[in-house]
């Protein structure tokens, strides 16, 4: 079984060595005095190397990023929503690279870095369980859609959509839309954020959902000089407390931080990238649903052109990164 496991694992690799660089980064270039965190074009993304390397090697290619940190186990059906992405092939906990939650019958959302480079036939989704070795239902993926203005160098419009072959039949959730943003998503705002990933910077994947609760940080705050100093665009917004402790990890990114509207949840952001994990002024970083959301409703409709919506927030962006490079 070992040896089968590590010959899949392996195959995702072709070419490539399987730890050529003992640590990696996700985020914003600025943060790591210029260090590459993106690997050579074509190469398969950190997210599914590092499950490889971990079947393969069992260590750990992250040196920072976004699993959940001091949070319990979710209770069952909490989030039926919950989507976990693995390598096509392996068993599910051990090919959980990222995490995604289902927003239409057939299609996931995710964060883009979890998947660029690679392509659709390399995933599976597992949905419907909360135990990563029981239960739930595989969906292999037939078509990806990575937002066209990723940008791995800032980590903006960290996000993709994944096409299913086979429709889910669990409930779903909603995006945050623009309208609702200032109403349910300020500052200060109690959200849930959940996932498989490590428990701690150096664990294992945790076989149970776990879930925990974060405050919303202005932006303001996250771009302070003791956490991310002006490297957060409008297209991000950060959470946790300044006391670490309660955050997103390794292994949850791409998963689902989630905002109360009444009796529902609704999405507010996909897990994109942190400096460690819960660390004390080093909130988690979370792509702006609300900012993607005109561009992911097109996609999921098989609409093309021009997104109001995305370019508005793109163009705050802009003044905010001509501001940092001052």
């Amino acid at each position: 079984m070992r040896f089968a496991l590590f010959v899949a694992a392996a195959a995702f690799l072709p070419g490539q060595a399987l730890c050529a660089d003992p640590l990696e980064y996700i985020g914003p270039r600025a943060l790591y005095n210029g260090t590459p965190n993106t690997g050579p074009p074509g190469e398969l993304p950190i997210t599914m190397r590092d499950a490889v390397n971990n079947i393969v090697l069992g260590t750990r290619l992250y040196s920072t990023a976004p699993r959940i940190i001091g949070g319990v186990p979710a209770p069952e059906g909490a989030y039926p929503w919950m989507a976990s992405l693995e390598l096509r092939g392996a068993p599910p906990r051990s090919g959980h690279f990222c995490g995604g939650a289902f927003v239409a019958p057939d299609w996931v959302i995710t964060a883009a870095h979890c998947v660029r480079n690679t392509a659709a036939d390399k995933i599976q989704v597992l949905g419907g369980t909360n135990a990563l070795d029981k239960g739930g239902m595989l969906h292999f993926v037939d078509r990806m859609v990575i937002h066209d203005k990723y940008d791995p160098g800032t980590q903006d419009y960290d996000a993709a959509l994944l096409h299913l072959g086979r429709r889910f039949t669990g409930r779903t959730i909603s995006l945050l839309t623009p309208a609702d943003a200032g109403r349910l998503a300020a500052p200060g705002t109690l959200a849930t954020v959940a996932g498989w990933g490590l428990t701690d910077e150096n664990g294992e994947v945790s076989n149970i959902l776990r879930h925990v609760t974060v405050e919303l940080v202005s932006r303001q705050i996250c771009n302070g000089i003791a956490s991310y100093s002006g490297s957060i665009s409008e297209l991000q917004f950060c959470a946790g407390f300044p006391q670490g402790g309660k955050e997103s990890c390794q292994g949850d990114s791409g998963g689902p931080l989630m905002v109360s509207n009444g009796n529902r949840y609704v999405l507010a952001g996909i897990v994109s990238f942190g400096e460690g994990c819960g660390r004390p002024n080093k909130y988690g970083v979370y792509t702006n649903v609300a900012a993607i959301h005109a561009w992911a409703m097109a996609v999921m409709r098989g609409s093309a052109g021009p997104f109001a919506a995305d370019i508005a927030a793109h163009h705050k962006a802009g003044k905010v990164a001509a501001k940092k490079r001052r």
